[in-house]
């Protein structure tokens, strides 16, 4: 199934525009936990975007401060890549 949504990115965008509300909250719960985290990052302004490899173990992840190049990160550094995206976010707004 990663195999399939990796390779059909533009058909997974228009599947989920045709979810209702309820599904997508539904769909969201069962997301791993890294994506969670991923999603709430580029909610919190953390991050531009960001994609999963087809391993389901790494991550391209582009940040706010250099949204062009994108950072490899794997889930296991994931929590340290976040906190210092939100430590370098605070000494901005202060």
């Amino acid at each position: 199934m990663r195999r399939g949504l990796y390779q059909y990115q533009l058909v997974k965008e228009e599947a989920w525009k045709m979810l209702s509300e309820l599904e997508r909250k539904s769909v969201c719960q069962m997301l791993p936990e890294p994506i969670k985290k991923l999603s709430y990052a580029k909610r919190e302004g953390l991050i531009v975007n960001f994609y999963e490899m087809e391993s389901g173990e790494i991550y391209k992840v582009f940040t706010t401060d250099c949204p062009l190049i994108e950072i490899t990160i794997s889930v296991h550094s994931l929590d340290k890549l976040l906190d210092d995206l939100r430590a370098r976010q605070n000494c901005d707004h202060n």
